[in-house]
């Protein structure tokens, strides 16, 4: 081969930025659009799970808020009656004549007949 002629070199031992490029280039945009996309719904979720945590406080600070208004005695009644529910409940009077003390177990035990 004569210098100074424009006669290209063999495309085997050579190859050009262009065909590096064409031979490269849809794989790796491919591959750039993946991890792109991977990154994006990393963040999304990540956001959302920010999204869930503020949403859960904002609805326990609007119990709380609640609790502390009027009407929160009766809720709490409510809340105590829905706890005892199927429970018997005894009266007994606590002063006077027949009255007894709670915390004496062994006299409640006589009062109410209950065998050892």
């Amino acid at each position: 081969m004569v210098q100074g002629t424009d006669s290209p070199p063999p495309a085997d031992k050579h190859a050009t930025a262009a065909d590096r490029r064409g031979r490269f280039g849809y794989p790796f945009a491919i591959l750039v659009l993946l991890v792109s996309l991977a990154v994006v719904y990393s963040a999304w979720s990540e956001a959302r799970q920010r999204e869930l945590k503020l949403a859960e406080a904002e609805g326990t600070r609007l119990e709380n808020e609640a609790l502390r208004g009027t009407g929160s005695e009766a809720m709490v009644g409510l809340k105590m009656a829905e706890a005892l529910k199927g429970t018997r409940v005894i009266i007994v009077p606590t002063d006077g004549q027949g009255g007894m003390n709670p915390l004496d177990l062994n006299g409640a035990l006589k009062r109410f007949d209950v065998k050892e």
